[in-house]
């Protein structure tokens, strides 16, 4: 009788996204890399891939104090061994990049992690934003083929962005679908998204809503942000789907939570369709009260916790401006001890950008990059 094997936590994705950020680094650094087979001609499994995917994730990824002390430390351990690993020069050019802000650090231990895919690819990322070097998108076009060529995901899909926005590359839409499509077969986030974004507007592809559609929620079931706003977005304008104002707010409530980047946008969203977000609320829609809770919390800087009687409050409101008001005059500093379920009130329902879909930054690492 044969026996399934069990899973490796490191090809496990759910179980990935929940571990502190030292624990995936401890992970990287005890694991072998995932490479391009080179008897077999293929690429590894997504599974094989899902360790490498978290990694990068974790570049834009806050990191607790606990992590940063750890991780300090973890550094000042690798510098004091000789030789170190192509993982261990990616493990100090992470926390050098990330923790110490020492960019020229990082990219100079990058730099030396010559056979590591995901050495190859931040290499390639730091060229494109001149991270730690000039920049040169031609190089980074050649370091993410490097990347690619050992089987990265992630560089597969940063060719693809390469090829679809024309940096350091003619501008290729067909080319870059053909790169993503690589990247999704290794379960990347944003190659679903990109791919979703792709057939939304008929970019080197026939145009197709629906398909669209399941790109995005493969995204989004990976957590990717910007899938999140897209599905708001469908069915707020009912592209591929039926619209369903209420199912755009639960997505743009998962990606307002899922992200700091992302509050600004969802305000604006927010502010516009406040009249229509007080019928989704007169409908104890739980995700439509929860999303004006956190936006309130955040320009108040309230526990949401505090807001006493939200749900009659944003009835009673004609505008946003309304409801803020009424909380500066009847917030009190009390301690509360009213759970989340009183606050709310409402039964428990499963159930965008706001104006048009996004494409993913095509590496996971936003903080030298717009959000295309």
């Amino acid at each position: 009788m044969t026996h399934d094997r069990k899973l490796d936590i490191s090809e496990d994705r759910e179980a990935l996204r929940k571990l502190p950020t030292i624990e995936i680094v401890k992970l990287f650094l005890e694991k072998e890399e995932p490479v391009f087979d080179e008897k077999t001609k293929h690429l590894n499994s997504a599974a094989k891939q899902a360790l490498s995917n978290e990694f990068i994730v974790r570049f834009d990824r806050a990191l607790s104090s606990e992590d940063q002390k750890e991780l300090t430390t973890l550094e000042k351990t690798l510098e004091n061994k000789s030789p170190l690993t192509d993982r261990e020069h990616v493990v100090i050019g992470y926390v050098s990049e990330c923790i110490t802000k020492n960019v020229a650090k990082a990219f100079s231990h990058y730099s030396q992690a010559t056979k590591s895919p995901i050495g190859n690819f931040l290499v390639g990322l730091c060229h494109r934003s001149g991270i730690g070097t000039l920049k040169d998108e031609k190089k980074a076009v050649t370091y993410y083929e490097k990347a690619a060529s050992l089987g990265n995901a992630t560089a597969f899909n940063s060719l693809g962005y390469c090829y679809a926005n024309g940096l350091g590359v003619s501008k290729d839409e067909r080319r870059a679908v053909t790169y993503y499509e690589k990247a999704a077969s290794l379960d990347n986030a944003s190659a679903f998204n990109n791919l979703g974004y792709h057939y939304e507007n008929g970019l080197g592809v026939s145009k197709d809503e629906k398909r669209a559609v399941t790109y995005y929620e493969q995204a989004a079931s990976l957590g990717s942000v910007v899938a999140f706003r897209n599905l708001g977005s469908c069915y707020e304008h009912g592209k591929g789907v039926n619209k369903d104002f209420g199912k755009a707010i639960a997505y743009y409530y998962r990606a307002l939570k899922l992200s700091d980047q992302e509050r600004k946008d969802i305000t604006e969203w927010a502010l516009h369709y406040y009249s229509a977000i007080q019928d989704q609320v007169k409908d104890n829609n739980d995700y439509a009260i929860k999303l004006i809770a956190e936006l309130i919390s955040d320009k108040l800087k309230i526990p949401v916790s505090k807001l006493h009687g939200l749900t009659i409050a944003i009835q009673k409101s004609k505008t946003f401006d309304d409801l803020i008001k009424r909380f500066e005059k009847e917030f009190t500093p009390f301690a509360d001890t009213t759970s989340d379920s009183k606050l709310f009130a409402v039964r428990n329902r499963q159930q965008h950008q706001p104006n048009a879909s996004a494409a993913n930054t095509p590496d996971h690492k936003s903080r030298k990059m717009k959000k295309d």
